[in-house]
Order: structure tokens, then C-alpha cells, then sequence
């Protein structure tokens, strides 16, 4: 305990010793006002000015730290406003010093000798990162973790941990941010986040968007913003919040990029590798991407029925052989000091069999041992394919941030699957009892999706003001052709066979405005949106048009008390549109005993988000939220007591009520271990309006993580992480899921200069990652489970070559659209 305490007392030394330094520096040998511009006297005791760059630019975010000469005493502080502009109002007339800081520039320090009654600064910063004061040296550097009105932000490369590691590391450390192995990526309390790297969408799948974040090295990014609250210029579709991946932006001409591959073994064998290529030349940029992966997934599962007469117990396991690829090239032309152009092409293919069988034993009631036996064997090939181009335009008015964007986009997709099953019957000492069943389906659906948006920021003295408009037309057609085999031949079913077209058209216009005064700032945001849809139903000739107007507020406040403390608060009102194939009337039977259905009826939900947040250095964030859902909609599965099939419906039938507090806690004891915690407690009450479900269902829940990177040398080229998360039994929706949890770990070592980075990582080492629900619907409990064979062995490689290239901000119009087709 002694030891600890004196590390601890040496480390506020080494925090005060720079300050010290600096004043008594500056206090022997004062540093010229060289960077000033002319002082004018128009009031009185008010400091003020304009940061701006050599070319004049101004420079935002800068903090500005103003000093009393005589005893160093901190007077006040200031954050420039989008405009660069800065106040101090109600000073003395005194000796004063003023530090203005920005990660992206050298630290000014300049002394103002005897304040006159209103005093006007015009302070040019130099883009070096640091300056030399008289044998003092005195760095920039940001937090760790940042708090802007709207987003919290990672500094990436201020996290000594994350050398050599990839994206997907990186965001293990963003705040409020889980990410479960290499399945999902979620924002805590929120589901279903979207991920968008450099402003843009990310619109692949799951597996496909761990392999782009996995191959791109955490290296090569400036920071990432959690966006739990998404402000108006935004689609105000979904709940789940965004995480907005910031690449380092350099004008370095020439070439670089990365490789990488990785093997994966689990029950089965897995590889995956792809890479990135930038290249700068002039008014010239291109970046290409390219991932391509082979894998073969074990799965299990099963549910318990518990019908009046009868128990249902069904086992099934899966074998999931997949192949995909995804590549993107994008070129962006300066057409001059203030013009960009650009477009941007994606493409994603997908190959995907799987085989699966299912055991369902009946116990008739009151007995112990089965009474019988159906065996189902599953057969589905899928093909995906996409297509997205997206061309964007950005004008400058001027110097001060007044700037267009503009962006069009078209998207295509397209899915085709060939499923065939049978299924056999057998009394319990395995003989068959004749009677079985086989059947094939075939299904397809393309979806054509075109957008156009514009967008306009106004930044003034007094204030910054944005709007815009969007426009989008969403194409859905999609068929299921269904057919009963018998003695070798197949006969289609018209009944079972299906035809559903579906369109919807939005047109969105939003308006944005933000200020800051001494130390709050404000932001408030209006977006109003109209859609049109229209479902129709071939098979059934049914025609189901909608039409609704909705306005969606988002209003923003932050309070910095002092430059390491900051007080937040948030509101906005969001919109959770259905997936097409819920909107589908059709009956698609995945076997003899299952069914899905959808509703053309199916209406929006909507959600109010309320956010309070605190953040205290580098070392604590927290957060108490409260979401509240309106007119939810959801699938039920249905059993049916009589003919024993289960149907899976869509309603709109759930009111929920959703808060919590969520703590962030990063600590560094030593400068070989840095140690990233999260506590999330929280309760969930739902309250159903379906006669087949519970009435209310509720209770209170947390969830807990540990990341941990050990540095193992000086060199900080051998790293190994222990990390581990344990989620409490919870309420999710109208079902309870039960507590599960993992452990796992990983190291990694630095090569050639850290350009070389090999990586071993074990994931569920325990195997508890393991999912298991209970459910109550139509008076009959229901159990299910499943495990996707989480736990595995990952030993990837990675190289980074050649210059950094320059990294330009990318626009798309269709991210929530695109994001509907899963």
C-alpha cells in the first residue's frame, strides 16, 4: 500500500512538474506577443480573438488555458468556436499569459502585457505538433477520451495498448461500446449499431464488416465517435445509435496500404485475409479495398414446448460453410482550393450452404422417455450479392467552415436461396412409422434503393447553423416458389408459393443549430419526415398503402466546469421502420412444423432517448440514460396446442421503458498495464398489448468488462490482453435471457519497426458464451438455446507499407435504407 501511494503521489508530480516549469520559464524571460495582430480599444477588460492557421483557416476546438503572469494562478478557459473565436470577458488590467493548445498544432504560449480595455488577438498556429521554449519543451496532446456536445470521442492514438492491434481492438476501448468476439458490435443498452468509417455507412454483413475492421490497423486511425444520440442531420431511423470510425488524414503524397490474413479454428477450420491501398498524387486520391474469406462453422440449439397434452423437444446442430468477398475503390478529384468530387463503388458477393438436422422427441404428458420421433434434415444454399455507387460533391464558400455537400447514391441487392428438407417419423425403438414428408422451396428478393442529399453548414459569430434535405426511393420485389416432392418428382404448391412487391418513397428536411457561451454549449435540431409506402401481395391480390408525417427534435447542452470535467445532457426522438420481409403477408414454412408471417399492417415504432452524462479526465465517464418505446413491434412465435406448429408472427404490440447508468473507468497504475473497465446496471420493463404473451414483464439486470493489455517490454513491441465480460440474467422484449458470459485472451508482437504485427487470440475459453431464453406464449412455456461455436483460436498476421496516405471525408444518402435489408 505505501509503494502504491508513492507511485501515485510521483505520478501528480510528473502532472504538476510541466506547469511549474513553463510559469517560472516564462516568468525569467517572457515570450514576445509575436503571433498577435493589431489591438484596437472598443470596450472594457475583454479579451477576445480569432485562431486561424498560416492560410488563415479557422481552427475550432482549441483549448485556451489564460493565466495571472504574477503568481501563475489559472483565471479562466476557453474552447474556440466553430468560427475560431474566443472571449474573456470581465478581466483586470494585468500582466496575463495565455497557452492555446490543438492536437493538430504547436502549442502557443504568449504573454499580454497590461490588458487595455478591450483587447483583440488574432493567434496564428504553427502545424508542428510541438515547440521549444527556452530549453522547455511543452507537447499537445489530447485526452484519451473526449466529450463533444452530440458524441463522445477516442483519441486512438493516445492508447499505449493498442499498438500493432486492429479497428476491432480499438473499439473494445470506446466508451459504452461491447463487442462480443467476432459476432456482434453493439452500443451498451442499444442494439443493432451502425458503423461508419469516415462519415460513411459500412453495408455489409456482420461477418464481413469484423474481417474490414480486423484487416485495418488501429495504426491508421485518428479517433472513433460514439454516437448514442444521433443529431438531426442524420436518417432518424433505428434506435441503436452509431459509431463513426475517423481514418488520420495526411497530405503525404505517394503510396501505402496493409495486408493481412488470418486462420480460425474452431470445431472447424476458418481463413480470411484482404488489405487496403491508398495513394495521393496531386489533386489525385484513390483508395481500394479487398476482403475475401472461407469459413466452416459448428453450431447447436434446440427449444422446449411445453404444450397441455404433450412436451416437444427439439436438439439441432448446423453446419454453415461460407465464402464471401467484398471490395471498394473510391476517387476523389480537387477541382480546385474549395470544389471536391468524388465517387465510390462497393461490391459484395456471398456463398453460403447449410446443412442442419433437428430431433424433435414427443413426451406425452405425465411420461418421462418419448413416445416418438421426428427427424428434420435442412438443405439451404444462399447467394447474395450487392452493388452501391455513390458519387459526392463538397464546395467551400469560404475559409470561416461555410461549405455544401452534396451526394447520390444507388444501391442493389440481390438474394437467392434453394432450401429442401425432409422429414421421417419413428416410434421410439427407431422404426419408421411411415409417415414423412419432403418439400423444396425456392425464394429470391432484389431491392433497388436510389437517394439524393444536400446539406448546408453556416457558421457565424454569433452562432452555427446547418440544414438540409433528403430524398429516397426504395424498390422491393421478392417471390417464394414452393413444391411437395413425391415418389421423385416435384409438384408446386400454389398455396405455399408467394409473390410480394413492395416501394416506399421518404422525403426528409432537417435544421441544426449550435452556440457556445463562456463555458456551456448549446445545440438544438429539428428533422421532419414524410414516407409513402405501398405493399402489395400478388398471391393474395392485396394492396396495403400508408402514408404518416413524423417531426423528430434533438436538443444538446454541455457544460465544462473546468477543463477536465464536463457535464452533458441529450434528448432526441427517433423512428424504427420494419424490414421488408416483415411487411410480407406470405407464410414461409422452414419445415413441416414452422412457419414465418408477415404483416402488411405493421406500423412504426418510435422512442424518446434521454441522456445525462459526466466525464472526469481520462479516467471516468458516466452515464444514466432512459429510452421509452412506443407502439413497438416484434415477432411472436405462436405454438398451436392442437396441430403442434409453431407460427412465427409480426405485431405491433410492445410499450417499453429501458434505464440504467453506465460507468466507463480507464486506469493506467503503472505505464505497463492500461486497464479498461465498464459496469452497466440497468432494468427493462415491457408491457404487452397481445393476448398470447405476459401483460408486463420486467427486472433489473448489469453487465460487466475488463480489457486489459499488458506492455511486456521498453520496446512496447510484446503485448498480451486479458479480457472478459459477464452479462446478468435480463429482460429482452416479452422473453427472460439467462446470464452468460466470456473469458479471453491474446498477445501480440511488434516486428520491423511496428510495421509487422503477428497476434495470437483464444476467445470463450471457458465456452460459456452460451444463450439460453425462456418465453411464454399462448399459455405454454418455451424454452430455446443455442451456441455458435464462439470459442475458438485466432492467429492473424498484418504489414503495413509505404506513406500514410490522405484520407478524405466520404458522404452517402442511403445508410438507413440499405441497413433494412438484413
Amino acid at each position: 500500500m505505501p509503494e502504491m501511494l508513492i507511485r501515485y503521489v510521483i505520478l501528480c508530480l510528473i502532472f504538476l512538474l510541466p506547469v511549474n516549469i513553463s510559469a517560472q520559464q516564462h516568468t525569467s524571460a517572457p515570450i514576445p506577443s509575436a503571433t498577435t495582430g493589431r489591438v484596437d480599444t472598443i470596450g472594457t477588460y475583454v479579451l477576445s480573438g480569432k485562431i486561424v492557421d498560416k492560410e488563415g483557416k479557422t481552427i475550432p476546438d482549441a483549448s485556451l488555458l489564460l493565466f495571472r503572469l504574477a503568481d501563475s494562478t489559472l483565471l479562466k478557459t476557453a474552447i474556440s468556436n466553430t468560427n475560431g473565436a474566443f472571449q474573456f470577458p470581465d478581466l483586470k488590467n494585468e500582466t496575463l499569459l495565455l497557452k492555446i493548445s490543438h492536437l493538430a498544432y504547436k502549442d502557443t504560449v504568449m504573454t499580454i502585457h497590461h490588458i487595455s480595455n478591450a483587447q483583440y488577438l488574432r493567434i496564428i498556429l504553427d502545424t508542428q505538433r510541438s515547440t521549444e521554449l527556452n530549453g522547455v519543451t511543452v507537447t499537445s496532446r489530447k485526452p484519451l477520451i473526449e466529450r463533444k456536445i452530440d458524441r463522445t470521442v477516442l483519441n486512438v492514438e493516445n492508447s499505449v495498448s493498442l499498438a500493432g492491434s486492429s479497428a476491432l481492438d480499438a473499439l473494445k476501448k470506446a466508451p459504452g461500446v461491447r463487442v462480443s468476439g467476432e459476432t456482434s458490435i453493439d452500443i451498451i443498452g442499444k442494439s443493432n449499431v451502425q458503423v461508419m468509417i469516415n462519415n460513411r455507412l459500412i453495408q455489409v454483413s456482420a461477418a464481413d464488416l469484423m474481417n474490414i475492421l480486423k484487416a485495418m490497423p488501429a495504426s491508421d486511425l485518428d479517433r472513433i465517435e460514439v454516437i448514442t444520440n444521433p443529431p438531426a442531420q442524420y436518417d432518424a431511423a433505428g434506435n441503436a445509435g452509431l459509431i463513426n470510425i475517423v481514418t488520420k488524414k495526411n497530405r503525404v503524397a505517394g503510396a501505402s496500404g496493409s495486408i493481412q490474413g488470418t486462420y480460425r479454428q474452431a470445431v472447424f477450420p476458418s481463413f480470411d485475409g484482404g488489405g487496403t491501398f491508398n495513394y495521393l498524387q496531386g489533386k489525385w486520391s484513390m483508395m481500394a479495398t479487398a476482403n475475401a474469406g472461407k469459413q466452416l462453422n459448428y453450431g447447436v440449439g434446440g427449444n422446449d414446448i411445453s404444450y397441455p397434452t404433450a412436451r416437444w423437444k427439439n436438439e439441432a446442430d448446423h453446419v454453415t460453410s461460407s465464402r464471401q468477398f467484398n471490395g471498394s475503390l473510391s476517387i476523389d478529384r480537387e477541382l480546385n482550393s474549395r470544389q471536391l468530387i468524388g465517387i465510390k463503388y462497393t461490391a459484395t458477393n456471398g456463398w453460403t450452404t447449410t446443412t442442419s438436422g433437428t430431433d424433435t422427441r414427443i413426451f406425452n404428458a405425465g411420461k418421462s422417455s418419448p413416445d416418438s420421433l421426428i427427424a428434420t434434415n435442412n438443405y439451404t444454399p444462399v447467394d447474395t450479392r450487392s452493388q452501391d455507387v455513390n458519387f459526392y460533391f463538397e464546395h467551400k464558400f469560404d475559409s470561416t467552415g461555410k461549405r455544401l455537400t452534396a451526394a447520390a447514391d444507388y444501391f442493389f441487392y440481390d438474394k437467392g436461396l434453394d432450401q429442401t428438407f425432409t422429414s421421417y417419423n419413428y416410434f421410439p425403438q427407431g422404426v419408421k412409422t411411415g409417415d414423412s414428408s419432403l418439400a423444396r422451396s425456392r425464394a429470391g428478393q432484389i431491392i433497388q434503393v436510389y437517394t439524393g442529399q444536400i446539406d448546408v453548414v453556416l457558421p457565424f459569430k454569433w452562432m452555427e447553423m446547418s440544414f438540409g434535405g433528403k430524398a429516397t426511393f426504395i424498390d422491393n420485389s421478392s417471390y417464394t416458389d414452393y413444391y411437395q416432392v413425391a415418389n421423385g418428382n416435384a409438384y408446386y404448391d400454389s398455396s405455399r408459393s408467394n409473390a410480394f412487391d413492395y416501394t416506399e418513397k421518404t422525403q426528409a428536411l432537417y435544421f441544426s443549430t449550435s452556440k457556445r457561451w463562456n463555458k456551456w454549449e448549446f445545440q438544438a435540431g429539428l428533422r421532419g419526415e414524410f414516407t409513402q409506402t405501398k405493399g402489395m401481395s400478388v398471391t393474395y391480390q392485396q394492396t396495403t398503402n400508408n402514408s404518416y408525417f413524423r417531426l423528430f427534435p434533438t436538443l444538446y447542452m454541455l457544460y465544462r466546469q473546468q477543463e477536465d470535467q464536463v457535464y452533458g445532457f441529450s434528448y432526441g426522438r427517433r423512428i424504427s421502420r420494419p424490414g421488408y420481409a416483415r411487411l410480407n403477408p406470405f407464410r414461409w414454412y422452414a419445415s413441416p412444423f414452422s412457419y414465418v408471417e408477415g404483416n402488411p399492417f405493421l406500423q412504426p415504432a418510435y422512442s424518446n432517448n434521454f441522456e445525462l452524462k459526466y466525464d472526469y479526465k481520462d479516467l471516468l465517464s458516466s452515464q444514466l440514460y432512459l429510452n421509452i418505446r412506443n407502439n413497438g413491434f416484434d415477432q411472436i412465435g405462436i405454438p398451436d396446442p392442437i396441430t403442434k406448429i409453431t407460427g412465427v408472427v409480426q405485431r405491433n404490440f410492445l410499450q417499453g421503458y429501458s434505464y440504467g447508468i453506465i460507468e466507463s473507468l480507464n486506469l493506467m497504475p503503472v505505464d505497463w498495464l492500461e486497464s479498461y473497465n465498464q459496469v452497466q446496471v440497468y432494468h427493462n420493463l415491457t408491457l404487452s398489448s397481445d393476448p398470447n404473451t405476459q401483460s408486463s414483464i420486467g427486472g433489473w439486470s448489469a453487465y460487466l468488462s475488463s480489457d486489459n493489455t499488458i506492455t511486456c517490454n521498453k520496446q512496447g513491441t510484446l503485448l498480451a490482453n486479458v479480457s472478459c465480460w459477464y452479462q446478468f440474467p435480463e429482460v429482452d422484449g416479452v422473453d427472460r435471457v439467462g446470464a452468460y458470459y466470456s473469458l479471453d485472451l491474446s498477445a501480440r508482437i511488434l516486428m520491423f519497426r511496428k510495421r509487422f504485427t503477428v497476434a495470437v487470440q483464444a476467445t470463450d475459453l471457458l465456452k460459456t458464451n452460451k444463450v439460453v431464453i425462456h418465453s411464454w406464449t399462448n399459455g405454454m412455456p418455451q424454452v430455446y438455446d443455442s451456441y455458435p461455436g464462439n470459442r475458438t483460436i485466432r492467429v492473424s498476421m498484418a504489414y503495413r507499407f509505404g506513406n500514410k496516405g490522405k484520407t478524405r471525408k466520404q458522404h452517402e444518402s442511403n445508410t438507413e435504407e440499405k441497413n433494412r435489408t438484413n
